[in-house]
């Protein structure tokens, strides 16, 4: 669930109690009508909402990184202010709104995007638009890599050693599944060449 202009909260005049008012009779009618969980992006974030919300969508596009340049906010300082207020935070750092696929979308970018995302923590709401993603010649290997990507993400296989190179903006990588659906293989991608493999295996408990 995206609340976008979730600010309006603050409109209500109660300040922070009115964020957790309404986060409370929302999760209230959730558990009354049987959902188990919800899954919470916000547009902000505030005293009334951290213990209610799984992540948020402040800002996108080149505001928060760019993708050509790859730099945080090439246009604004929004995204590497949003980077870092959430270093070491209980929230995770976000691309906001981000990353279409369109007729010129590559592999290597999302490998590049997952890899960023993977190294510092970050979330991103990518942008699917039927008609955009069709036109798109790689959108099937697109969309195989970042599922690689967050597979390997959900089952915890990147090392901190490991996430301190991937949030290197300068190199890119390629991560491909292992020989089992435990184990996969990060290479650096050099000049188009896969050199360096690293075998990376789901942590345990995940």
């Amino acid at each position: 669930m995206d609340l976008d202009g979730q600010e309006f909260l603050f409109d209500t005049g109660q300040g922070y109690y009115g964020v957790k008012r309404f986060f409370r009779k929302m999760f209230n009618r959730a558990t009354t009508l049987q959902i188990p969980y919800l899954r919470v992006s916000g547009a902000t974030l505030s005293e009334g909402s951290w213990h209610y919300q799984s992540v948020w969508n402040v800002g996108g596009g080149k505001a928060m990184y760019d993708l050509k340049t790859r730099q945080w906010g090439s246009t604004t300082s929004e995204g590497k202010d949003l980077r870092d207020v959430a270093f070491a935070n209980y929230f995770p750092a976000t691309f906001g709104g981000n990353f279409p696929i369109g007729p010129s979308s590559t592999v290597d970018q999302y490998n590049h995007i997952e890899a960023i995302s993977v190294g510092v923590g970050a979330t991103y709401l990518m942008e699917l638009n039927q008609k955009s993603v069709e036109s798109c010649p790689q959108k099937d290997a697109i969309f195989k890599t970042i599922r690689t990507w967050e597979d390997a993400r959900a089952a915890n296989a990147f090392p901190r050693d490991i996430k301190k190179h991937l949030a290197d903006p300068t190199k890119d990588w390629i991560l491909e599944r292992g020989d089992n659906k435990d184990s996969w293989k990060l290479y650096q991608n050099i000049n188009g060449q896969k050199i360096n493999p690293i075998i990376l295996t789901r942590a345990k408990g995940y």
